[in-house]
């Protein structure tokens, strides 16, 4: 039996208590909550760690319900620290929908007053749409950059895979938990996005705050987003620590760039993901045919 969403809002906002662990860890940003079949509640919070290791707060909500010995879920809502509606990442979607063969029919809070099964935010099951491209939200004219402003390219390349349906938009810094506006941030040493997730740098903005983990987590929410839509080509914002596809500033707040990639950028290429930037939309159209003719191929 379903329940009003505000109840079930309510019981994953009264979890969240943002607080850090260890001079590594930290948890209690974004709290979760799920209604079982068995009219449950099961709640649950994030725990974001520098070495990526952590996890959402929807995963440790379906953790404690399936160790109450429940695994289909009716419905299902996440907020963030400052009570926003939050929906889930691509790797929680994913994971949830294996729990229960039903699950693809829960409900799931994403806007206030507005709910979608799970099954409509994993499109691509069964899907023979176009190949999915991974491109930065401030390109397609979103608000989201440091300053509170965008960077909107009106490419012809870009602009006919709107038209196609095959943009999905990402904003790590925003995903992973970060407000708008927010202080520039920069990677030091001057070790890149490569750095960051070896351990070896971090990322800190201008007035000192270390902000690694939102960093690394929304790295980690933009793979498990690419790895949901099948994507093998993504097209990110130069010069950004995250997005960076070739050049990131230094960590000195000089000016001064360096030839590494952004934290985002440097994980979807270990993933195996081609990644470009915005004067690089020719090369990425070129990529994505090849990729789609690959996987044409018996």
């Amino acid at each position: 039996m379903m329940i009003p969403f505000d109840e079930l809002y309510a019981r994953a906002r009264s979890v969240v208590n943002p607080r850090r662990l260890s001079e590594h860890a930290e948890a209690g940003g974004v709290g979760a909550a799920i209604l079982a079949a068995n009219g449950s509640v099961y709640a649950g919070v994030c725990i974001d760690t520098g070495s990526s290791m952590g996890f959402c707060a929807e995963h440790a909500a379906a953790a404690a319900m399936v160790t109450a010995g429940e695994s289909r879920v009716l419905q299902m809502v996440a907020v963030g620290w400052d009570g926003r509606i939050m929906p889930p990442c691509g790797r929680c979607r994913e994971f949830i929908s294996q729990l229960h063969r039903d699950n693809l029919h829960a409900e799931v809070l994403v806007a206030p007053g507005v709910s979608v099964t799970l099954r409509e935010l994993l499109p691509h099951l069964g899907d023979s749409g176009p190949e999915a491209v991974l491109v930065s939200a401030c390109l397609l004219g979103e608000a989201v950059r440091y300053d509170g402003g965008d960077k909107r390219c009106d490419d012809e390349v870009l602009q006919r895979w709107l038209r196609e349906g095959r943009v999905v938009p990402i904003c790590p810094e925003v995903t992973g938990g970060l407000p708008v506006p927010r202080p520039p941030a920069e990677i030091a040493p001057a070790a890149g996005g490569a750095g960051v997730l070896a351990g070896t740098a971090r990322v800190i903005d201008i007035a000192g705050r270390d902000v690694t983990v939102p960093f690394v987590k929304g790295a980690m929410e933009a793979l498990a987003r690419s790895r949901a839509w099948g994507i093998r080509v993504a097209v990110l914002k130069e010069n950004s620590p995250s997005c960076g596809s070739s050049y990131t500033y230094d960590g000195t707040f000089s000016g001064t760039k360096v030839s590494a990639p952004g934290v985002t950028a440097a994980l979807l290429r270990e993933a195996g993901l081609q990644v470009f930037s915005e004067a690089q939309f020719d090369d990425a159209q070129r990529a994505l045919l090849q990729s789609a003719a690959e996987g044409a191929v018996p």
